[in-house]
């Protein structure tokens, strides 16, 4: 059993072979964890990120839904106003007319 041992040792390249692989193998290790660690922090500023752009969007959504109200209630008012005035420019003409008329039957 020891030959085996020996002989796979060898094979192997040595004692120090095997802990030279096994450091290796944990520097490796090492690395790819921290590479995963700076992917998460960049992953967790991004959803920070899209959470505060979310939060933007939804509160421009409110300030359209207002802005379209308002927009339609001032266009109402602005045509209740057209109307008015062209009731007033009918009544001012009819009027005018009335006194044309009123004073060529005077002369």
């Amino acid at each position: 059993w020891e030959r085996k041992v020996k002989d796979q040792n060898k094979n192997m390249g040595g004692a120090g072979m095997s802990r030279a692989h096994t450091q290796k193998q944990q520097k490796t290790l090492r690395v790819l964890e921290n590479r995963l660690e700076q992917a998460l922090k960049k992953f967790n500023s991004q959803l920070v990120t899209n959470q505060k752009m979310r939060e933007q969007i939804d509160s421009l959504r409110v300030d359209r839904v207002r802005y379209d109200a308002l927009r339609e209630r001032l266009e109402d008012q602005l045509e209740e106003k057209r109307r008015e005035k062209a009731r007033i420019i009918e009544t001012s003409t009819q009027a005018y007319e009335s006194r044309d008329e009123a004073q060529q039957k005077m002369i």
